[in-house]
């Protein structure tokens, strides 16, 4: 949603791109979003194995003997035909499509022009869906800062330069110098690192509705006023690109106590679960591809899983696949909340009174009560009893990244005294900050057995401990001295 919400949708023309325009014959529908249209079913079903990939597209070219393929490429009323080399490794014709595709073109879940060619190319070219599965992890990783020609001294190097997630910003500007033969030049090093850090405070990456909804809850649920920086930065730009990369994610106590409940309803457990979207948009497909795949190698019959967003037609992966069950809640916020609703609340005068009553709180008293507020917790930020339940009584939970480089589930997880299992470090957590905290997690390998992911007390305790005290406002006698508990899981066969 926010990179549907950050996307500017009128289309720059640029005189340099390598393209033809095309006009389409049949006139648009007025509902139809002006965003990249893709759908990546070939896509899924390449990754996944359970069709081969064939690309009709490359087969048709290579039996007329060309050198090229165009690939064609709806956007709104227009098609964009771009020519990609057949015998192109599909790294190669990853790098064309991003090189001249329209920043106007992004959407789909992604911020940034690597991720929209890969999404684009996994779905036009269905042989290239593994390689664009792969690197869809780094492509949602990167981050670009700018260094201005003698911004540090007189004659100083200047360009851009990328980086990933999780890469400290002094290093990344120590790499910049020693590539421009500055290696030296250590005291460059640390101004420099601070205006990469200034730049991509706001980075789309970091930023997510959710994020500032619950920052908010929590110091009205304790009754603290934020800091005068959240107040400041929500004048300069906006709730859209906060809260920023300089925050650790922030939970209400009501999230906390509902975890705790559940933890002690708990009448059984399960090794594994994963409720959530399989692919809410296209770089979530490609992104959540790994999810099935553990989930048909390691899910047991008593584990669950649940794709929230595809089960009208969906085909059950075995017996922990409860995705068709009719009782089975379906809660899914980014199609609950499209973006007009959520538009229409964060731009609302019930939005703007909230705020007002938090730049007041800190005196004693609570803040009345908020028609915004309810919104937040009933709408925009709710969550079925059923999904804590399941987290609560599993052993671990599946946090796969989704249309950013991190999920609201990883902490989710935590809570419930549930191991996070990710597909690479850099999904567990939102921050650089929150990546330093030191959690305990289980990274995805295809070669390990489902035993390589069992559930660790040490590890679930440690984890909410160190979540309570950085991401919760409660009181550290508040949460002192508890434990998670020990589980038992039955023998049930896979």
């Amino acid at each position: 949603h926010n990179a549907s919400l950050q996307h500017n949708a009128s289309l720059q023309h640029n005189a340099s791109l390598q393209h033809e325009r095309l006009v389409a014959d049949e006139k648009p529908s007025m509902k139809q979003p002006r965003r990249l249209l893709l759908l990546v079913a070939a896509a899924a079903r390449a990754v996944t194995g359970a069709a081969a990939a064939t690309d009709p597209l490359l087969e048709t070219a290579i039996a007329g003997g060309q050198e090229y393929v165009n690939l064609d490429i709806r956007f709104g009323p227009d098609v964009y035909r771009i020519p990609v080399g057949v015998n192109a490794t599909c790294e190669e014709k990853r790098r064309h499509l991003q090189g001249v595709m329209p920043e106007g073109m992004l959407g789909q879940g992604c911020t940034n022009r690597a991720c929209a060619a890969l999404v684009t190319l996994a779905e036009l070219l269905p042989s290239c869906a593994a390689y664009c599965e792969a690197a869809m992890g780094d492509a949602k990783l990167e981050r670009t800062s700018t260094v201005e020609p003698g911004a540090l001294w007189r004659g100083s190097p200047g360009g851009a330069v990328t980086s990933l997630k999780g890469q400290r910003f002094e290093a990344v500007a120590r790499a910049f110098l020693g590539a421009h033969g500055y290696a030296s030049a250590g005291g460059a090093a640390e101004p420099l690192a601070k205006l990469f850090e200034e730049q991509n405070r706001f980075d789309p990456k970091y930023a997510d509705l959710g994020e500032v909804v619950l920052y908010e809850l929590a110091h009205a649920e304790a009754r603290v006023r934020p800091p005068t920086a959240w107040f400041d930065d929500l004048r300069a730009v906006g709730w859209h690109r906060m809260p920023g990369a300089d925050r650790l994610s922030l939970f209400p106590e009501s999230r906390v106590a509902q975890a705790r409940r559940a933890l002690e309803a708990v009448t059984g457990h399960v090794r594994f679960n994963f409720l959530g979207g399989r692919g809410t948009d296209a770089s979530t497909r490609l992104a959540r591809g790994w999810v099935e795949r553990f989930a048909l190698a390691h899910f047991r019959a008593d584990d669950v899983l649940v794709f929230t967003d595809s089960w009208q037609a969906h085909a059950p992966l075995g017996p922990f696949d409860r995705t068709l069950d009719a009782a089975q809640p379906k809660w899914n916020p980014k199609l609950a909340n499209n973006v007009s609703f959520i538009r229409d609340a964060m731009t609302s005068p019930a939005r703007d009174e909230w705020v007002a009553h938090l730049m007041f709180l800190g005196r004693g008293r609570p803040p009345p009560p908020s028609a915004f507020r309810d919104v937040a917790a009933d709408q925009l930020m709710r969550v079925d009893a059923s999904y804590v339940a399941t987290l609560c009584s599993s052993g671990a939970t599946l946090a796969p990244a989704g249309d950013n480089a991190w999920s609201r589930r990883f902490y989710e997880a935590i809570l419930c005294c549930s191991v996070p299992v990710v597909q690479r470090s850099e999904h567990a957590g939102r921050t650089d900050a929150d990546l330093e905290l030191g959690y305990r997690y289980h990274v995805y390998d295809p070669a390990k057995p489902a035993s390589a992911y069992g559930y660790e007390r040490d590890w679930a305790t440690r984890n909410w401990h160190l979540f309570a005290n950085h991401s919760t406002l409660l009181s550290p006698a508040s949460v002192e001295g508890f434990e998670c508990p020990e589980r038992t899981f039955s023998s049930v066969p896979v």
